[in-house]
């Protein structure tokens, strides 16, 4: 791949909002261009390599499109045997730099290779069957893409779908070694992972589109933003389906014209079609209005999440008409209320600061970027029952 086609490749991905992971495109360049026998790098020693070359802007380019190092094992023929043949299962995809259908999977695979990554018992690698093609015959490979897992006393030839979650199930099946859980935000399953993410989550909302579809690929940038807002919401699940890779979502879906936006929720018995803006404030909207989730676009919950409209009335009596105890009693008949409840005994034994105080305290340890995802819920709706307090009090 020479530097020109290399270009060309990244500026028009940059250009249009392309998403697809890069490492792989990169990875052939070193291969190429740098050296047969290259393996993933760190970005010191590529700065050095590159150089070597006057490339440098080449290498400003790629650093800004957000490129990281592979996360399998890039083989050869010299190394091919000695991994293979190790005492250690390896999973082997033969690839190639040119068959499109091959490229648009390489984001799965890399995928796969962060799941394993740091695990023991299991090794994941690939080889370019474009550039090694005799080699791949000699083992078998005459098409590519191919996935192969290597152990002790057999070799086992996958032949299910190229998700990530799909290739890992199967290689765990047979290894009994088990990956890490990844958490990603815009998902783009398979057809079956698709459809057990529609069985098994609230809701799902999906684009269906065409690589080809301008409009398409300026929704998705704004369609990646909510998705990292409920990236740790396991009620929410932001999809974009390519029906270029995966053709039968056309027919199974009954698709016409693109893109074609859905949300598909437990309790409504057909999917409800995505007809406003194709902005992230108009879609984080809409999602709310149908999934009761109440989440803004920095993945913190709004300022109503938590706060029990029907009963504030007993709030202000309590604040206003004398602290008296019944009111927690009155207050512990709604459901939902135990942190209410809470704050009003810690009123009567502390007085009206405590809720400043507190919800101080909460707002400081949120900003601090510390907590967990589900600790940034909680202590998220405890600052907004506070708040419901604290409107009474200043």
């Amino acid at each position: 791949m020479s530097l020109e086609i290399l270009f060309i490749i990244i500026s028009e991905m940059k250009q249009n909002g392309n998403q697809t992971n890069l490492s792989i495109i990169f990875n052939v360049f070193l291969s190429d261009f740098i050296s047969s026998d290259v393996q993933p790098i760190g970005y010191g020693r590529l700065l050095t390599l590159i150089n070597k070359r006057n490339t440098s802007k080449m290498l400003s380019l790629l650093l800004s499109a957000g490129l990281s190092a592979l996360s399998f094992k890039v083989l050869t023929p010299d190394n091919f045997d000695n991994v293979v043949n190790g005492p250690i299962p390896t999973i082997v995809r033969f690839y190639t730099a040119h068959r499109k259908y091959s490229l648009v999977l390489d984001e799965q695979y890399d995928l796969v290779g962060q799941m394993y990554e740091g695990i023991d018992g299991i090794n994941v690698a690939g080889i370019n069957c474009g550039k090694y093609r005799h080699f791949c015959y000699k083992v078998g490979v005459s098409m590519a893409p191919v996935i192969k897992l290597y152990t002790r006393d057999a070799v086992h030839e996958y032949e299910g779908g190229m998700s990530h979650e799909s290739v890992s199930r199967w290689a765990t099946g047979i290894t009994g070694v088990h990956p890490r859980d990844l958490v990603i935000a815009l998902r783009q399953p398979n057809g079956r992972v698709f459809k057990e993410m529609l069985n098994n989550t609230h809701c799902v909302f999906v684009m269906f589109y065409n690589p080809w579809c301008v409009s398409c690929k300026k929704f998705i940038p704004h369609m990646r933003e909510v998705a990292e807002a409920y990236k740790y919401d396991d009620r929410v699940q932001i999809v974009a389906n390519d029906v270029d890779l995966y053709k039968f979502y056309n027919w199974d879906y009954d698709l016409k014209s693109f893109p074609d936006c859905r949300l598909y929720c437990k309790d409504e018995p057909d999917p409800i079609t995505f007809t406003g803006k194709k902005t992230a404030e108009d879609l984080i909207d809409f999602i709310n209005d149908y999934c009761g989730t109440q989440r803004g676009l920095n993945g913190r919950l709004n300022s109503e999440a938590g706060v029990i409209d029907d009963v504030a009335q007993i709030v202000e009596d309590f604040l206003t008409k004398g602290k008296k105890p019944h009111y927690i009693n009155d207050i512990e008949l709604y459901e939902g209320t135990k942190y209410y409840a809470w704050v009003m005994r810690e009123i009567l034994d502390k007085g009206d600061d405590f809720v400043f105080d507190e919800k101080k305290r909460l707002n400081e340890m949120l900003d601090a970027g510390t907590l967990s995802p589900d600790k940034i819920d909680e202590f998220q709706i405890r600052v907004n029952i506070l708040g419901v307090f604290a409107s009474y009090l200043e």
